[in-house]
């Protein structure tokens, strides 16, 4: 009977439009994609660590430093439009399809060089008592950050009525996903 592994998946897509090559960016001289890897490798937990990737140069990359690769990302999922989990999803698929039993995996993004290890295995011990099965971190949004205002024919309105309540103190709660990794 086959073990069930727990792997890390590092998506890092070549073609970003806000920052071009950002998974290559130098973060005290290191590519943002190496830091990833490494943060993975250290948490002791996975293993195997796979960087899903759209191209060669930065395959070459993950693979020079720990990490493994099913092959080169189609284009249907290295797109403009794929989210996270349709990549997620595409490379369980793949990673289960060369023989590996997929116990957790975890989706850590490249471009967060202030995640530590012991977030990400915070983490996987939260995951065995969630009742969806999935964990990712979050932060609360700051009360001025609820004030919020939009732009609409160079007119600034509140984005959401309930915004208008005048203090601050009487909104509820709201948290953001902080885009770091997801269990």
């Amino acid at each position: 009977m086959n073990q069930t592994e727990t792997i890390a998946l590092i998506p890092a897509r070549s073609g970003s439009k806000r920052i071009p090559n950002k998974n290559l960016a130098d973060i005290d001289g290191k590519p943002a994609l190496v830091r990833a890897i490494e943060l993975a490798i250290s948490c002791g937990v996975f293993t195997k660590v796979f960087v899903s990737t759209d191209k060669n140069s930065i395959e070459e990359l993950a693979l020079k430093n720990g990490a493994q690769s099913i092959g080169l990302r189609s284009v249907e999922v290295a797109n403009d439009f794929a989210t996270t989990i349709e990549v997620v999803k595409y490379e369980i698929d793949r990673i289960e399809s060369s023989g590996v039993l997929i116990g957790n995996l975890c989706c850590i993004y490249p471009i967060t060089p202030l995640l530590k290890a012991d977030r990400i295995l915070q983490g996987l011990s939260l995951l065995s008592t969630v009742r969806h099965g999935f964990v990712f971190p979050v932060q609360e949004l700051t009360k001025v950050g609820l004030k919020v205002v939009e732009n609409k024919e160079n007119e600034f309105t509140l984005f959401d009525e309930v915004q208008s309540l005048p203090r601050t103190q009487d909104l509820d709660k709201v948290y953001v996903d902080a885009g770091q990794f997801y269990w």
